[in-house]
């Protein structure tokens, strides 16, 4: 089996193995890859079967789902997730590949990996699952693309008069004075990450987005070299990347925006308009798993650098762990 290990290094074993797992990934086939935090086992994210290749080498419970890497936000907007402001500028504050944040996508987002949130005003994390592991939520639409039954409602649909406020932006504004179309029983969210590691990115520039999990057995140690993958997952992926130690075994800090955020950046309407005539509420911003940044810093951070948000807070019921 070790001549799965192929190496990640400069020059020529860099562009062999990105090839190698470009080519195990278009044939819908997982591989292990290093990122900027622990080692990751990845598929095609538009593919059912090839991201039950992750469920099944990790023995990982269906229920849950998995994230996404992109080699930047641009990437991951073309896919269809919808990335706030707010979130931009956490990304210029944190290292790159520390946090991974979950995303509204839109009504025509092709991925097979998102998570769907049931009707109600409670966190995003308190959800069925949307993966659609045996294919049943993805369906084709007339003009031949993906939707999903979590399909929300684009911006256009949503007329202007049915969003009410109470105040201006952030103060004295109720998320229960808002009709939003878009707050429908069914949203969509896309947790992704952006690994600044350079092997990662020279993969995902060839692959394009990637399904991730950390690549171990489900309930134990993340793998930190590409050896220690192997060890837990075995045959199951077609390829290792090795790229060395990586500076695991901490993972990133997972985040989230309240439901009502996340159901307005649905629909077209997660920011004030024009002249605030119809402002918004501040959005809370969520921490469903503790990693790399911490809640404290993340505080700290968002308090002196500005940033407009009601609150940040830890979520007891964490987001699936790996």
């Amino acid at each position: 089996m070790t001549s799965k290990i192929l190496p990640l290094y400069d020059g020529d074993s860099l562009e062999k193995t990105v090839q190698t797992v470009t080519e195990a990934i278009r044939s819908g086939k997982t591989a292990v890859i290093p990122t900027d935090t622990v080692y990751g086992l990845v598929a095609d994210p538009l593919s059912v079967s090839a991201v039950q290749g992750i469920f099944r080498a990790k023995h990982r419970p269906p229920e849950k789902t998995v994230q996404i890497l992109c080699s930047n936000p641009d990437q991951a907007r073309k896919l269809g997730l919808i990335i706030p402001h707010i979130y931009e500028q956490l990304l210029d504050i944190f290292p790159p590949g520390s946090l991974c944040l979950v995303c509204s996508v839109i009504s025509t987002c092709p991925l097979v990996t998102t998570r769907t949130v049931s009707g109600g005003d409670g966190d995003v994390n308190a959800s069925a699952t949307a993966a659609d592991m045996a294919g049943a939520d993805i369906t084709k639409a007339e003009d031949g693309s993906r939707a999903g039954a979590g399909d929300s409602c684009p911006g256009d649909s949503c007329p202007e008069d049915s969003h009410a406020s109470s105040g201006e932006a952030g103060k004295g504004s109720s998320r229960e004075n808002y009709n939003c179309p878009g707050r429908n029983p069914i949203l969509r969210t896309q947790a992704v990450r952006f690994p600044s590691d350079s092997a990662t990115q020279a993969i995902l520039n060839q692959t394009g987005p990637l399904a991730a999990s950390s690549a171990n057995r489900s309930g134990r140690q993340a793998a930190t070299t590409a050896a220690e993958a192997l060890d837990q997952l075995g045959d199951e992926p077609a390829v290792y990347a090795d790229g060395g130690v990586s500076s695991g075994p901490a993972a990133s800090t997972v985040i989230s925006l309240d439901e009502f955020s996340m159901r307005t950046l649905a629909c077209g309407w997660g920011n004030p308009l024009p002249g605030n005539k119809q402002a918004l509420p501040l959005p809370r911003l969520i921490v469903l798993r503790e990693g790399i940044v911490s809640l404290k810093e993340l505080r700290e951070q968002s308090t002196s650098h500005g940033l407009k948000l009601d609150s940040v807070t830890f979520l007891s019921s964490s987001f699936p762990r790996s």
